[in-house]
């Protein structure tokens, strides 16, 4: 599908940095070096501007839009991209970086995803100064995913905030009333991205999810509110918390709390009531409740 004009959206990633580095948990990715898509069995070996080119030059904001050979060998091997991704021969960092890729770019190729039936999942958290209608989100934490597990984006910042954290919830959470007063991190600007990430995630067909979902959202939305947002609708939020009341202690564990959950599951140690940690934690276990057919 060709873009037209009005359609270009700047991405938040740079998929066309120079050298392509990456970190996917403690090991560094750099640079691949190619090898042919055409004759390889093994997982290809192309930086993700090679593997997925979106047009064969930069030019994308200048109109008319011209069909050339250039236009055609990058959707020749887009088309092989994908073939590759269904067949399972890309690496998981390949994987990743065309999910991505898609996902950024999605109102240009809306056949692609549903071929691969790519329905990403925002699983996200909070920290915040309180449990009242007065407290506000302090910090934001999420992981976009595939169903399968496959880590698209982390993202985790502190939002500034003049509304000190009372005593309960700053020894939960540690994060010093200072260092929330003077984050750069502005809280409309990064709530309006949010928002839009999760329209964009219910507009391919995925699933927000979150641990006490009602919590979270309601903190969000009287923070929205606090910051001259107005109304903000996330829509439909799977929460896991709900969904594991259904699910035997003898599978889950004694309680539904997101870490005592996480640690029966098995999951890897990390420090908790981190937005971004509680995130992992509560993908781990969405993920592991769809392997165990618990929704």
């Amino acid at each position: 599908m060709d873009p037209k004009p009005g359609d270009v959206e700047e991405p938040y990633m740079d998929l066309y940095a120079e050298p392509f580095s990456e970190t996917c948990g403690e090991t560094s990715v750099e640079t691949y070096g190619e090898t042919s898509v055409e004759t390889s069995v093994e997982p290809v070996q192309l930086k993700p501007a090679a593997l997925f080119p979106l047009q064969p030059t930069r030019e994308f904001k200048k109109p008319p839009w011209v069909w050339t050979d250039a236009c055609a060998k990058a959707e020749e091997r887009r088309f092989d991209t994908l073939r590759l991704f269904e067949k399972g021969l890309l690496s998981d960092v390949q994987r990743r970086e065309v999910a991505r890729t898609l996902f950024e770019y999605g109102h240009w190729f809306p056949q692609e995803i549903a071929r691969l039936a790519l329905r990403p999942v925002l699983v996200f958290d909070t920290e915040t100064t309180g449990l009242s209608a007065s407290d506000v989100v302090i910090q934001l934490g999420y992981v976009l995913m595939l169903p399968d597990g496959t880590v698209l984006v982390e993202y985790e910042k502190i939002l500034r905030s003049d509304t000190p954290s009372n005593p309960f919830a700053l020894k939960v959470h540690r994060i010093k009333n200072q260092t929330v007063r003077s984050s750069p991190h502005d809280p409309a600007e990064e709530l309006r991205a949010f928002l839009a990430l999760a329209h964009r995630v219910a507009r391919f067909g995925g699933r927000l999810v979150a641990h006490n979902a009602k919590f979270d959202v309601r903190l969000l939305q009287q923070t929205a509110e606090a910051v001259g947002l107005g109304l903000f609708e996330l829509g439909d939020v799977f929460c896991t918390a709900t969904k594991l009341k259904r699910v035997p202690t003898a599978e889950r564990g004694a309680t539904c709390k997101n870490a005592d959950v996480y640690r029966v599951l098995g999951g890897p140690d990390m420090d908790m009531h981190h937005a971004l940690n509680d995130a992992k934690a509560t993908a781990f276990i969405y993920k592991q409740g769809l392997q165990s057919c618990w929704w």
